[in-house]
């Protein structure tokens, strides 16, 4: 999904860079599901990141 969601941004990239018109609402939408699919895997590192700064405080105080 992620690989597609990249293809077509590049692809109306291209698109815009040939001076093609490139209907704004598709572009929209490609934009959208490339934001949602990057907020996804933001959220995705941010769990596993505080999960393991919870286990290295809990390390710490528990060889206190």
């Amino acid at each position: 999904m992620v690989f597609q969601v990249r293809l077509a941004l590049l692809n109306a990239e291209r698109r815009l860079e040939d001076s093609q018109c490139l209907p704004l609402s598709e572009l929209q939408q490609w934009l959208q599901l490339s934001y949602e699919i990057e907020t996804k895997y933001f959220d995705a590192k941010r769990e596993a990141t505080e999960k393991q700064l919870r286990a290295a405080k809990e390390m710490v105080r528990f060889h206190r």
